[in-house]
């Protein structure tokens, strides 16, 4: 699992984590107690950590999430009901770091942006989308403008999950870089070279040339979540206003929480 985490650029995994399960990828994800509790110091130990999620206070993509092993990953909503605070995965520019918390707005937290990666027709003329982190649509196939690497934006505060944006994967889109050596940096793309069968496609963004795969539209023209690339938050668009970053002022206190 190091090896792997290391070709995608997010380092090794913390020593004496359990294995985080879900959606992510296993080597691409972190566990939600590691979240609370190491990186947002909402916990000072697993005891406290397991009484914040048991009595449900921890809200991931809109669900209650009350496993503490489960996985959070990039571009992952986590919220906390009760203090008010909201945070979206981000990939970190700093080398040493592989992830980046970013402090956002309530309005920002009901908004989910999902990289589609398999499409395929089953049957009564539906076409099923699936996406990164483990998000299926259905959509008709007279509405079949979805396609592989583009991102669908949908309203996770909503019972039912409809598709309420679909954000092309083509030159001029807004983007932001995964992984490698350049992860957390965003721009526009300025060219696609789709690769052959024996070579990689690969996408400039601005200068920099990556994977194809490294790619998440995150907007038409301009992103609807703002990229910093020395991982501070300054306010960014009606989706992203984005608070001071760092700890939160109340996390030393769990009365807070719960």
């Amino acid at each position: 699992m190091t090896i792997k985490r290391i070709a995608v650029g997010l380092g090794k995994y913390p020593k004496k984590l359990v294995t985080p399960r879900g959606p992510h990828k296993k080597y691409e994800s972190y566990a939600l107690t590691y979240i609370i509790r190491d990186l947002l110091k909402f916990a000072g130990n697993s005891r406290e950590t397991d009484k914040i999620l048991r009595e449900g206070n921890v809200v991931v993509d809109g669900r209650v999430i009350k496993d503490g092993n489960f996985g959070i990953g990039l571009m992952d909503v986590i919220s906390f009901p009760k203090i008010n605070k909201h945070y979206l995965m981000m990939p970190s520019t700093i080398k040493s770091k592989d992830i980046f918390l970013k402090e956002i707005n309530e309005e920002g937290a009901k908004i989910k942006l999902a990289k589609v990666t398999e499409k395929q027709i089953i049957k009564d003329g539906k076409i099923q989308i699936s996406t990164s982190d483990g998000y299926v649509f259905f959509v008709n196939k007279d509405e079949n403008n979805i396609n592989t690497k583009d991102t669908i934006v949908f309203d996770i505060s909503a019972k039912k999950r409809t598709v309420r944006e679909i954000l092309k994967f083509k030159e001029g889109a807004a983007v932001l870089i995964t992984h490698g050596r350049n992860k957390g940096n965003g721009g526009k793309i300025t060219f696609i070279n789709k690769g052959t069968k024996d070579i990689l496609s690969t996408t400039k963004v601005g200068d920099i040339e990556t994977s194809t795969d490294y790619i998440f539209v995150i907007g038409e023209e301009t992103p609807l979540i703002s990229v910093n690339t020395d991982n501070t938050n300054t306010p960014g668009s009606a989706t992203d206003n984005i608070s001071n970053t760092g700890t939160p002022e109340n996390a030393d206190s769990i009365s807070n929480i719960n």
